[in-house]
């Protein structure tokens, strides 16, 4: 009888710290968030979640000024604003009373905002006609707009890579481009080569597809 005491009470004297350190390590996890992004109609979205229902509020800051914040219910955020730029933003959660109990999470300029486009290749060897493929990196579902001497063209691509016909006969022209992808902002415009009257260009800097 004395042995399977004793058997006892040393099991429970290795497994108790065990136990304990368990405790420990639970209680020093911090909460953490999933934010992501989209931008439409002008405005920018920030929505996600929280591990932990002790997180009750989101502050979102655009640099070192707060640009939002958001309310949680249960454990999920969104929130939307009129914005027309091209930042940075840091996300974090924190208590009622302000705590923050989260990491910082930033959501850079290229999650939101569409790559800006280039040309993939420009073909003027068809007399009348300036064919011009361009491309967007990492997007899908663009549309690419562009200004050929002073006129608007536009064409949609479920890929990256987009092409636009000019048939519009002309020695010079200037051309230039601008991109939107879905629930993205527009991206920068870009002064595109003007190539000579019968030959074509392809772009050295991007790979054949």
């Amino acid at each position: 009888m004395k042995k399977q005491i004793f058997a006892t009470v040393l099991v429970a004297g290795i497994l108790s710290p065990l136990f304990a350190f368990g405790n420990v390590a639970n209680a020093s996890t911090k909460p953490t968030l999933k934010p992501s992004v989209s931008y439409n109609s002008g405005k920018i979205s920030f929505k996600g979640s929280a591990s932990n229902a002790n997180v009750k509020k989101v502050v979102i800051k655009k640099g070192s000024s707060k640009f939002a914040t958001a309310t949680l219910k249960s454990k999920k955020f969104t929130v939307s604003k009129t914005y027309s730029g091209k930042n940075n933003f840091t996300v974090y959660g924190t208590s009622k009373a302000g705590k923050k109990l989260t990491k910082s999470y930033t959501i850079k300029s290229s999650q939101y905002v569409t790559a800006t486009p280039t040309y993939y290749s420009i073909d003027r060897s068809q007399s009348g006609k300036t064919i011009v493929k361009l491309y967007a990196e990492n997007e899908k579902n663009v549309t690419f707009y562009t200004k050929f001497n002073g006129y608007d063209y536009s064409g949609f691509a479920e890929s990256g890579l987009g092409t636009i016909t000019y048939n519009y006969p002309a020695n010079d022209y200037t051309l230039s481009a601008y991109a939107v992808a879905k629930n993205k902002e527009a991206s920068a415009t870009v002064d595109l080569p003007e190539v000579t009257n019968g030959q074509g260009q392809t772009n050295p800097e991007i790979l054949p597809f």
